[in-house]
């Protein structure tokens, strides 16, 4: 079962000698060990689950699977993909090999009957854990990304065990290991899971090792477990009576599995269409519920009629993707087009079809999900089409909640062999239509232009012919500007696609809009070659995200006057003794008084510590001056970013904090109209983000933006980018709600705050005049490090906050 110590007892396994096969699924903020997980295993366990309508997080994940599911096409489908991989891992590995993934719990049937015939022995561990941790974790894990609740966490419980408990055979040996006993006795635990499988003779050495993985920070119990159903209960006690577990009654306890108290339920397609002002929400709740594909296999009518929905005949991604049906038949094919339907096509076989099976006539592909008028008239026109296709899951699982035969588009599938005529492939009628040679191959193809940081970095390199760069970037900057006029030259640029995905080691947009084929990179145009390289080939993918406890730090100066502080400003400062000072007389010029000015120093190693003192002592002699306090801190050790910040926040003594990093600036009346929009202020809001100047220090560092914060806060902004900048005004009580900044090598520690701001219930407003200076230069950490990374930040921000990802 997920969030059942599967992870802990794998990396025990590992230790004693165990294999783990396969690419393994790398670590997050869930699972920062890793997830010890074949890729290719999981990716299959996971669509299979998916077509058969039973995705293991969802309202239908604790059904029963459907009668005589292992015949369907799709299970034996997956099947020989999973002989195909197992049997190519067994032929190169010796030894005891273990496969992880809590989806073989509901699909535990298939495996029996694969070993049986390969007559592979083998064992199965099923990792129990307590269902109210599980249930905790699933919530706060899952609960925002698939609307996981307390019924259905429990649910899945049951159903998990309850499959593994019944389904194994007699023949094969079932080992039962608690989560707990790791840590209340591991040596202990150790024994019983070396005697459960007598197969594996680890040295006393390895022992050692394993028992090293067992650290008492992985058992994140919370204190406030939730109440968990009495039939839960009882079979989480009985799980572990041997009398009981030989009496076999499992079968019992699936009556404890609680359909109707799982509340996301999709309404009847009645009140959708009666609804239609509720779709939006609708979207929103189903948005990352995967929908099931086509199940079997059509073939194409003589004549094919294909409606398109939101794209046109002169769009390649049509055809790319008209290759991606489960529709065989085309033989000869040839493309008709009517110059004033636009989104109509017919594809016609100049060879007769004598297959007897029903042929597939009329279809849809869809791409849109129109404005609220339109939306009546959407659903009238796809209703007359047989099949309807589309690439996004939560349109797809709308419409069929509206009652209209829909199915996933699955761009990763094998070709229907649509597009392999000479026509389209002919390297002649690339050169006419498109200006492009054959897309090389094994190289990575970049497509569009990235900007001049890149292209500048790019041609340096073709200087230095004699330190080639692996792998070598294949660019195509004018992708974006390609002249198509016409479907034919649609239909050559989308076999030009199909060939690359072929040819190359990976492709490469500029255009975060698309994400064809799957498997494709964005980039943007502050990325290098090198930090694009560095991405691909996995190096320095696993950055360190943690939140770190505060640091032992010494009180260098503190000074109180007889004010009440009306507001904190918060400076962090590291090794900036050459721009300190600008920041911090850019504080006492403020309008705005009662200023508490806490500057928290990282351990810097340069002067910057004696001047910020002697600057705050001749600041405390001069009057009149801004401040209520003052004070000046600094870390016995280097820490980062966002733990110097959560010092500072941790020490101030007001409501309201204005953030703000030592090589910038606050404007004369910043603080005073930041603080204005406090007043009657409700309990959700957290920040007011200022508009922000941006200058570039003369010479050196070209920055292109004039204004940082130029949007208002809204949710939906984030998922394109962090546009807020840290330098904003903050409230206290919402920084310790959420546990504060949370370290990120590399930085967007600001980015995550926002996040976990927006996840609390939390807002922000915008300020709207200019508060604050950002200076730009060659030394900035956003320079130096963040740039240089933006492709891994990418990935960590987005495991950490799900809603953030665009390509759900």
């Amino acid at each position: 079962m997920h969030r059942s110590g599967t992870s802990l007892l794998s990396s025990i396994l590992k230790s004693l000698g165990v294999t783990f096969p396969g690419q393994q699924i790398k670590g997050d903020i869930h699972n920062p060990e890793g997830y010890f997980e074949w890729d290719e295993v999981v990716a299959l366990q996971e669509k299979l689950l998916i077509d058969l309508d039973r995705w293991w997080p969802s309202h239908k994940g604790s059904f029963y699977l459907p009668e005589n599911w292992l015949e369907e096409p799709l299970a034996q489908h997956a099947y020989q993909c999973l002989r195909r991989i197992l049997l190519s891992q067994l032929n190169c590995q010796e030894g005891v090999l273990a496969i992880k993934d809590p989806r073989t719990s509901l699909l535990l049937p298939l495996w029996i009957r694969l070993t049986k015939e390969l007559q592979i022995p083998i064992s199965v561990i099923l990792a129990v854990r307590n269902p109210a941790e599980v249930a905790a974790s699933l919530i706060s894990r899952d609960g925002e990304v698939t609307g996981m609740n307390l019924t259905r966490a429990q649910n899945l419980w049951l159903k998990h065990n309850l499959d593994v408990l019944t389904n194994v055979p007699d023949e094969v040996r079932l080992s039962i290991i608690h989560y707990s006993d790791w840590f209340d006795n591991p040596k202990k635990q150790l024994e019983i899971l070396l005697h459960n499988i007598d197969f594996l003779k680890p040295s006393e050495e390895k022992k050692t090792e394993a028992l090293s993985c067992i650290r008492n920070e992985l058992y994140r119990n919370s204190k406030n477990l939730p109440m968990i159903r009495r039939g839960v209960k009882k079979l989480y006690k009985d799980i572990f009576s041997d009398d009981w577990i030989n009496s076999k009654n499992f079968y019992l306890y699936y009556q404890y599995i609680d359909h109707k108290g799982d509340i996301l339920i999709p309404p009847p397609s009645i009140d959708l269409i009666n609804k239609i002002s509720c779709w939006d929400d609708w979207i929103r709740v189903w948005s990352h519920y995967p929908a099931p594909c086509f199940p079997k296999l059509l073939i194409a009518a003589d004549q094919l009629n294909i409606k398109i929905f939101g794209l046109t005949i002169f769009q390649w991604q049509i055809y790319y993707l008209l290759q991606k049906l489960p529709i065989e038949g085309f033989e000869d094919p040839t493309f008709s087009f009517d110059d004033e339907m636009i989104s109509t096509l017919i594809i016609e076989n100049n060879k007769m079809n004598s297959n007897s099976q029903k042929l597939i006539h009329k279809i849809a592909l869809n791409f849109e999900y129109p404005v609220y008028e339109n939306r009546k008239q959407w659903v009238d026109e796809l209703s007359e089409f047989e099949i309807i296709w589309d690439p996004d899951s939560a349109r797809v699982n709308l419409l069929r909640s509206l009652g209209l035969n829909a199915f996933y588009l699955d761009i990763n599938i094998k070709s229907n062999k649509l597009l392999d005529q000479p026509l389209t492939t002919s390297l002649e009628n690339w050169l006419v239509n498109l200006g492009l040679p054959c897309p090389p191959k094994n190289v990575v193809c970049v497509l569009g232009d990235v900007g001049s940081k890149w292209n500048k970095a790019l041609a340096y390199e073709s200087k230095e012919l004699s330190k080639t760069k692996f792998p070598k970037i294949s660019y195509f900057p004018g992708w974006n500007e390609l002249i198509i006029n016409t479907p034919e030259a649609a239909i050559h640029q989308a076999r030009w696609i199909e060939v690359a995905d072929k040819n190359c080691l990976k492709i490469v947009w500029t255009d975060s809009n698309n994400n064809i084929p799957n498997t494709s990179v964005h980039i943007k145009s502050d990325t290098t070659p090198t930090e694009l390289r560095n991405y691909l080939l996995g190096l320095q993918n696993n950055l360190l995200v943690e939140d770190r406890d505060l640091p032992i730090s010494d009180k260098v100066y503190t000074w109180e006057s007889s004010m009440m502080p009306k507001v904190s400003v918060l400076v962090s400062l590291f090794n900036y003794s050459n721009k300190i000072l600008n920041a911090l007389n850019s504080i006492a010029s403020q309008s705005q008084n009662g200023i508490e000015l806490i500057v928290v120093d990282d351990n810097s190693t340069d002067q910057s510590v004696k001047i910020v003192h002697d600057w705050m002592v001749n600041k405390c002699l001069a009057n009149p001056n801004p401040f209520a306090s003052i004070k000046l801190l600094s870390h016995r050790r280097n820490t980062g970013l966002a733990t110097t910040r959560n010092t500072a926040f941790f020490h101030a003594c007001s409501e309201w904090c204005f953030v703000l990093d030592a090589d910038n600036e606050i404007l004369p009346n910043g603080i005073l109209e930041c603080l204005q929009l406090v007043s009657d202020a409700p309990d959700c809001l957290a920040v007011i983000h200022p508009l922000i100047e941006v200058q570039s220090e003369f010479g050196k560092f070209n920055d292109n933006r004039s204004i940082i914060s130029p949007k208002s806060w809204q949710r939906d902004h984030f998922k394109e980018a962090n546009f807020v900048d840290a330098m904003a005004l903050v409230r206290r009580s919402a920084w310790k709600s959420v546990g504060g900044y949370t370290h990120i090598e590399h930085g967007w520690e600001d980015y995550d705050f926002w996040c976990k701001l927006i996840e609390g219930g939390y807002h922000g407003v915008q300020c709207p005049y200019f508060a604050a200076v950002y200076n730009s230069h060659d030394n900035s950490m956003t320079k130096k490090s963040t740039q240089n990374n933006y492709l891994n930040l990418e990935t960590v921000i987005q495991s950490r906050h799900s809603w953030l990802d665009k390509k759900k």
